[in-house]
């Protein structure tokens, strides 16, 4: 995933026409594989269950990573230049501005 999303200004043309091919159809695909998994998969139950299991599926990893990365940013700025440092206020960003990651400058407070 990451390579795919990797584009480069220098990279070659055979490269840019690869993502341009693949980009051209990846997302409809995902979308109607995912929707035959979950329609092959899905066991009727209350929504409070099946968002409670969302939640203990995604948003603890989510948490977990975030957590990790953040520590290490704060752990690395000390001892290098960082082009977005962070900030308690940048953790909690992560949870409901679309930008959080960014440098400061485009933060709205």
């Amino acid at each position: 995933m990451v390579i795919g999303h990797w584009q480069p200004d220098n990279s070659p043309q055979w490269w840019a026409l690869n993502i341009r091919f693949i980009y051209s159809f990846h997302m409809p695909v995902f979308l109607a594989a995912s929707g035959f998994l979950f329609a092959y998969t899905y066991k009727p139950q209350k929504y409070t269950t099946f968002i409670s299991k969302k939640i203990k599926r995604l948003m603890i990893p989510y948490l977990s990573v975030s957590l990790v990365v953040f520590a290490l940013k704060l752990l690395t700025e000390r001892f290098a230049t960082i082009d977005s440092p962070v900030n308690t206020h940048d953790f909690f960003a992560i949870f409901y501005y679309p930008k959080a990651g960014q440098p400061h400058q485009n933060y709205v407070r």
